[in-house]
Formats: C-alpha cells, sequence, structure tokens
C-alpha cells in the first residue's frame, strides 16, 4: 500500500481509503470481514459522516475500531446535515460544531477525530465562525484538523484567507466526488485544492456503480440506481457520453486482463494530486476485487 500526504500536512493517508456511506446495507459480519481485510491491507483512512443513518454510521465504525491500535487509523468524519428538524441541528454555527463533534466523539468511541470536515457550505453562518471554531476544536484535541466536503473553489479561497488573517488553523484538505466520469468536470478544481496546499480525498469513484459496467447495455440492470433510494441519478449518471467513457473502460480492462471497477480505481490512484481514493464496498469481496494488486 502507498501513502501520500494530505496537502502540505504532515498526515500520511494510504491511497485506498474506505468509505461509510453504505454501512447500512452491509451485515454485522461483513463490516467486520471488510475492516479486518482492509487494515491488513494497509488501508488506514476510513471516511464517514454523523447524518449516515443518523449516527448508525459512526456507531458501526466505533465498534469495528475496537481491538484496533488508535494511532494507526486515520478516522474522518463530517457535520453540517440535519441531524433532526431542530433548526440548530444541522449547519456549521458553533452551537452546532460543537454539539455534533461531541456525539460523533461518543459513538465512534474515541477521543478525537483526525479530520473534521465540514459536509456543505452554509451560507447562513459567517465562515469567520466555522473557521475560529474548528481553530479551537483542534487547540482542545478534539480533532487534530480540519477540511471541507463538497465545497466550490471559491468558498475554499475565502476559508483560506480568513484562517491566514486571523492566525486559525486552515483547512487541510477538500473530499469531493471524483471519478472517470466527471474527471474533466473536476480536473480545474482539483488542481485549484491542491496548489492552494490542500489535500483531496475522492468519493464515488466507480460513479455509484456506473464504471463497474452493470449498467452497460442494461439500464435495468440490479443495482443502486435501480432501488428508489438512488433512482433519482439515472438521469445524470446513465447518458449516452458515460455509455461512451465506459465502453472505452470496458475495452482497456479487456486488454490488460483486468476488471472495469479496478482499472477505474488504478486510473485515479495514478493521480499524484489525489490524496486518498474513498472506496465504497458492502462486502468483503467487492473489497477484494478492488483493492486487486493494491493487496499484492
Amino acid at each position: 500500500m502507498q501513502y501520500r500526504r494530505v496537502g502540505r500536512s504532515g498526515l500520511q493517508v494510504s491511497v485506498l481509503g474506505l468509505g461509510f456511506g453504505n454501512v447500512t446495507e452491509a451485515s454485522t459480519l461483513e463490516l467486520d470481514a471488510i475492516f479486518d481485510r482492509a487494515v491488513r491491507a494497509g488501508i488506514n483512512v476510513f471516511d464517514v459522516a454523523d447524518v449516515y443513518g443518523l449516527g448508525r454510521a459512526e456507531q458501526a465504525l466505533g465498534g469495528l475500531m475496537r481491538g484496533h491500535a488508535r494511532h494507526r487509523l486515520v478516522i474522518a468524519t463530517k457535520v453540517c446535515s440535519p441531524m433532526s428538524d431542530d433548526c440548530n441541528d444541522q449547519g456549521l454555527s458553533r452551537k452546532h460544531l460543537r454539539e455534533a463533534i461531541e456525539g460523533s466523539l461518543e459513538r465512534l468511541e474515541t477521543r478525537y477525530v483526525d479530520l473534521y470536515l465540514c459536509h456543505d457550505i452554509d451560507e447562513q453562518t459567517p465562515l469567520e465562525e466555522t473557521a475560529w471554531t474548528m481553530d479551537q476544536l483542534i487547540r482542545e484535541g478534539k480533532c487534530l484538523y480540519w477540511g471541507v466536503s463538497n465545497w466550490p473553489f471559491v468558498w475554499i479561497e475565502r476559508a483560506l484567507q480568513v484562517c491566514r488573517e486571523r492566525g486559525l488553523c486552515p483547512p487541510i484538505v477538500d473530499q469531493s466526488q471524483y471519478n472517470l466520469l466527471n474527471e474533466r468536470a473536476m480536473h480545474h478544481h482539483v488542481e485549484e485544492v491542491t496548489d492552494a496546499g490542500l489535500g483531496f480525498l475522492a468519493w464515488g469513484p466507480l460513479a455509484s456503480g456506473v464504471l463497474t459496467g452493470k449498467y452497460f447495455g442494461n439500464r435495468s440492470a440490479p443495482g443502486r440506481l435501480n432501488t428508489e433510494r438512488f433512482a433519482f441519478l439515472q438521469d445524470e449518471l446513465l447518458t449516452a457520453e458515460s455509455d461512451h467513457i465506459v465502453a472505452g473502460l470496458l475495452a482497456r480492462a479487456r486488454e490488460r486482463g483486468t476488471t472495469p471497477a479496478r482499472l477505474a480505481i488504478a486510473e485515479l490512484v495514478s493521480n499524484p494530486r489525489l490524496s486518498s481514493v474513498l472506496l465504497g464496498v458492502t462486502s468483503p469481496e467487492q473489497l477484494d476485487e478492488l483493492l486487486g494488486r493494491q493487496n499484492r
């Protein structure tokens, strides 16, 4: 397993990470096996968010961490999305950030998280308030670094300026969707982020399964996009352009004697601007396939 620094920080993460966005789709036994195989393969970064299952994903990860040396794990969780219908139980205000991290630490059964990420922008809260609170949480040892997720670069740039002007700890990482389907659209964003000194964590590397080839020529194939919860993504992901990209991926995979999923991951890993590519799996077998040669 390769490891890369996160931006200009001293933190190092494995080039492949494990996301827990779909943790509720796997059984407890499967999760145990997935986590164990990931750790043995050298994966050290594990990503979750308080909103995933309204805390259930964090609780699951907390249980999986028992018995593992904490210093070997890089735990990232995210905050911003509504956790209830209360007006203050969401966003990036000082009140919510302080209350949310206490809940996350309790569910994760840990004294600190390595990366605390703002899951979205909050137009109602001044950036100064968010940045100051993150700085204080770092000083108190409740998180070691902070970052952002799904932020446009103009917001990242403003956050960096606020931190420079006020002597606050700046964000060190951006986590956004990045895969072969949106590579062209995201290329400039990744360059801007990394040139500004942040690391980049890529989520959704297989575009909800599209890049496995399962929907190529069979858009009704069993899979996430044909469930009620994710059907809304079909118009965005199952297009003539995505068919063209998947066709090329399938051809290259055949030539190289590998699977399209493994090749799609390998092509992202080959980009030195990416700190880590976050895998989302629901079975040990899926993880084994995606690790491929990375696990040898």
